[in-house]
């Protein structure tokens, strides 16, 4: 029988100069093998190009296959090795080669005389394809004993529904090679196993994430398991995913969804489990996802950090195109109510496209219409469920006002679920309570546990509620005890606070003035339509000069908040200046350069005057002949550079 390292041997020695002539059938044969393998998958694709890539590179790297590729992997070299076969010539030549190899005198250079060898060739081709089929028997033998050696029933995962692609940013301080590449391609690239993946709310982190596991899945290559972190138990991590997956697989592919649904208590105890995991299971692979405000206290050092974007104009303009036939009229009246920034959100821009469809082509004025819109609407496709007939449907407010108690107790207690026991003895619920808020669809309930179907809405009833609180008693909710500092858990329902406080409420001028203190990105990243022009301009400044000379990666989109954060043109002219007159020190002046451009790539250049325009060109410029890189070299940054502006 066949092993591997005969195999290889073979393709080493087709790669001759002698046997150059051959190099068509073996072209041929790679394409044919390469595309049997790939079966027309992303990530067996992707797989293949960090393998194979082409011929060249296939045969160059042959020498160490024997040590570096599994057995689903080994298989491509079966296929190829069984499309040679194919060819005359040069399937006479491999069983020579056998013949040579097995007497060891690889050293002599393998002829073919000129006499008729076709019946020599049809035997020695049946002989070698019966030992190639052996050889393959084998490989997939032990693929499925591999399978095998776990009886645990794996999931199916599906392509999530309304899922809309796009990239993942990498981390990397330098804006020159900033890489944006899908999730799947982020992972397959990478020689590191162990990722955390960072998402601002409403980004669509878990829908990120399930698409990975159905990708993963069926590429064949992976077997994946996709774990709700808010639904970790007090028994040990490892045991509860044990009874999912098998550990000891090396195809094995965690996927741990949502670390910051989690409570402080927990999140601590659940990240020493999975440092625990990825130490005693180093051949597995290991992804877990985040909200971004939880990266400073995440854990998790030495995993590789990923940020998912926000949707890019392109790929909402898109996704609202194939969702409605009124495209043009939804994307100018989200220009004319300054809604724009809402739409690179798949959670809003789906929202608000169903709002458009349901409401007589209006979109909504604000958040606070939207989600009350979308609460109200929960209530009544449940109030319309046939499963619902004949039952008593209370008032829809009286049903909200329960609502909000639930959310508000989880935000407090900062957990996810709450069972109907603690209902009735912590809040004094009846069962007709109960009931009335089961009557939203947005509200889960499986068996005693009642949740929230996203956390959003949870956020925003507790926002909504806390509108009328004073400053003074919201802040002992909101700070990490004894401290000035937010609570993690907390950022989104302030987030959405901002948004749907009035200008005249007491709460807004107190909360504005703490956080442009304690906590700027949050104020850059909500809807701030209240704040002037001027104000916010110099809360720009203050935020660049505190995050200048950091170089720890920030918020992955607050280079885009904050080009849109203020007036473009003294903004520009601030950065103008910042770049012009670098710091001395080399490290420090790398990072303010590329945390300028960022913005400054961002920046809407239609709105600035002729001078700004021509001294950040000029400044573009002269940084590209700076670094004496090669076109294709520059290419990276000249495409980070997306601005509109450089497309006309």
């Amino acid at each position: 029988m066949i092993d591997i390292s005969t195999i290889t041997s073979i393709i080493i020695i087709l790669a001759k100069p002698i046997y150059k002539h051959l190099y068509p059938a073996q072209q041929k044969a790679f394409n044919k093998a390469k595309k049997r393998w790939c079966k027309n998958d992303d990530i067996r694709l992707r797989v293949f190009f960090n393998k194979f890539y082409d011929l060249n590179k296939f045969i160059k790297n042959t020498p160490n296959y024997e040590k570096t590729l599994n057995s689903e992997e080994a298989l491509f070299i079966d296929f190829y090795i069984n499309e040679l076969l194919e060819d005359k010539e040069t399937g006479l030549i491999i069983k020579n080669c056998l013949d040579k190899l097995r007497k060891e005198q690889l050293s002599t250079e393998i002829k073919i005389g000129n006499n008729d060898i076709k019946n020599e060739i049809q035997s020695s081709k049946k002989e070698i394809i019966s030992e190639i089929k052996l050889f393959k028997d084998e490989l997939e033998i032990k693929i499925k004993d591999h399978l095998s050696t776990s009886k645990i029933p794996l999931n199916t995962y599906y392509y999530p529904k309304d899922y809309i692609e796009r990239n993942i940013q990498e981390s990397n301080n330098d804006f020159l090679y900033s890489k944006s590449k899908k999730l799947y391609e982020n992972i397959i690239d990478s020689e590191e196993n162990l990722f955390i993946l960072y998402s601002e709310p409403q980004l669509g982190k878990t829908t990120e994430m399930e698409n990975l596991a159905y990708k993963l899945q069926k590429s064949e290559l992976f077997q994946p398991c996709l774990f709700s972190l808010k639904s970790y138990k007090t028994d040990k991590l490892k045991n509860q995913l044990s009874e999912r997956i098998d550990l000891n697989n090396d195809k094995t592919f965690l996927i741990l969804d949502g670390l910051d649904e989690t409570s402080n208590i927990d999140r601590s105890r659940i990240i020493k489990e999975i440092e625990e995991i990825a130490k005693s299971y180093n051949n597995i692979s290991i992804i877990v996802s985040c909200r971004e405000n939880f990266k400073a206290t995440s854990g998790l050092d030495h995993f590789k950090k990923l940020y998912l974007t926000s949707l890019t104009q392109k790929e909402a303009y898109t996704y609202i195109s194939n969702e409605s036939t009124d495209s043009k009229d939804i994307i100018h009246k989200f220009k004319e109510i300054e809604f724009e920034s809402f739409m690179f959100s798949p959670f809003y821009l789906k929202s608000i496209i169903k709002y458009y469809n349901d409401n007589k082509k209006i979109l909504p004025k604000n958040k606070t219409e939207l989600y009350d819109y979308f609460i109200s609407e929960s209530f009544s496709l449940n109030e319309h469920n046939p499963k619902n007939r004949g039952n008593i449907i209370p008032k829809k407010d009286e049903n909200k006002a329960i609502l909000t108690k639930i959310a508000f107790c989880l935000c407090v207690t900062e957990k996810q679920e709450i069972t109907t026991t603690e209902l009735k003895n912590k809040l004094n619920f009846k069962d007709i309570d109960i009931k009335m808020c089961c009557d939203f669809s947005i509200l889960k309930k499986e068996k005693e546990k009642i949740f929230f179907a996203h956390s959003t809405f949870k956020e925003f009833l507790t926002a909504k509620f806390l509108k009328s609180k004073s400053f003074k008693e919201l802040k002992p909710y909101i700070c990490l005890t004894n401290t000035e500092r937010l609570n993690p858990s907390w950022y989104n329902v302030i987030m959405l606070l901002i948004g749907i406080l009035e200008e005249d409420n007491k709460l807004l001028d107190p909360l504005i003035t703490w956080l442009e203190k304690n906590e700027k990105e949050l104020l850059i990243n909500s809807d701030t339509h209240f704040i002037n022009i001027d104000k916010k301009t110099h809360i720009f400044k203050a935020f660049f000069e505190d995050y200048k000379n950091f170089s720890e990666q920030k918020n992955s989109n607050i280079e885009s908040k904050l080009a849109n954060f203020g007036d473009p043109n003294e903004i520009s002219e601030y950065l103008y200046s910042e770049i012009s007159n670098p710091p001395k020190n080399e490290t420090e002046s790398k990072y303010l350069m590329n945390f300028a451009f960022e913005i400054i790539s961002k920046l809407n250049w239609l709105y600035l005057n002729t001078k700004n325009k021509k001294n950040l060109e000029t400044l573009l410029f002269n940084h590209l002949k700076l670094t004496k890189l090669d076109y294709k070299n520059k290419y990276p940054f000249i495409y980070n550079f997306d601005n509109e502006y450089f497309y006309t």
